[in-house]
């Protein structure tokens, strides 16, 4: 009898320690603004960062941060990857392998005063005034020798610096705008149209899980495929001050 009670208490032993190696938690970074990813960890790609790693049996524990320190917290290990990052950033990133499947498809549109009239075009916007997330290596590539930038932490400063006519274009991707409109209800700005620029952002992930590419890989795809993702990205997000 007592050899019974240890060979069942050794198999539950077992099935308790299975388990808790399928709930482990991994750690990482977003340097998306509202309504992508917030301080919470409850934006549009935070909950798809979550979905994805559900579906692999790992818990996702995602903070907001800025690129600059996602990427050094990568490269110095800290994190287990950053869940979204323009191929513009690669270089800097050493301990990092991109999921090959794009995690967002990104539109950059210009955002000005209801009475300007400008054209969103590159080589137009080059002339301007004009401003973006410090950190968004597409828009430093572009604008690098551009001599009227400001850099901004928080994309709610951009509005201010419009009201000071200290700029005349702001930049952000197209989500992020909308939000920061809708949410302060900036009537007196409006989005320009057709978008500055279109990118693909990438899940990041520390060169140690290189394990889970081809399963990542695989979920994104299939959250694709079953309308997971579209639900996720469509739902609406809390107001958030944003500046």
């Amino acid at each position: 009898m007592y050899r019974i009670l240890k060979y069942v208490f050794l198999i539950l032993l077992l099935a308790t320690g299975n388990s808790q190696a399928k709930s482990e938690t991994l750690t990482f970074a977003s340097p998306a603004a509202p309504p992508l990813s917030n301080d919470q960890g409850t934006g549009k790609l935070d909950n798809i960062a979550k979905h994805l790693f559900e579906r692999l049996g790992i818990n996702a524990n995602v903070y907001r941060s800025t690129q600059k320190r996602s990427v050094r917290d990568l490269n110095l290990g800290h994190i287990d990857g950053i869940v979204v990052s323009a191929r513009q950033a690669f270089p800097n990133i050493t301990t990092g392998i991109p999921i090959s499947e794009p995690i967002i498809q990104g539109d950059f549109v210009a955002l000005i005063r209801k009475s300007g009239s400008i054209s969103p075009k590159l080589e137009s916007l080059k002339t301007r005034r004009i401003s973006f997330r410090d950190g968004t290596s597409i828009l430093e590539k572009i604008f690098a020798s551009h001599k009227s930038v400001i850099k901004v932490h928080r994309e709610g400063q951009f509005l201010r610096l419009l009201e000071l006519n200290r700029i005349d274009v702001a930049i952000a991707e197209k989500r992020i705008a909308q939000k920061l409109l809708t949410d302060r209800k900036a009537a007196e700005f409006k989005i320009l149209k057709p978008p500055v620029i279109s990118v693909k952002g990438f899940f990041i992930i520390h060169k140690k899980h290189r394990h889970l590419l081809p399963s990542l890989e695989k979920a994104l795809k299939a959250m694709k495929r079953d309308g997971t993702y579209l639900q996720v990205m469509s739902q609406k997000t809390k107001p958030q001050k944003n500046g």
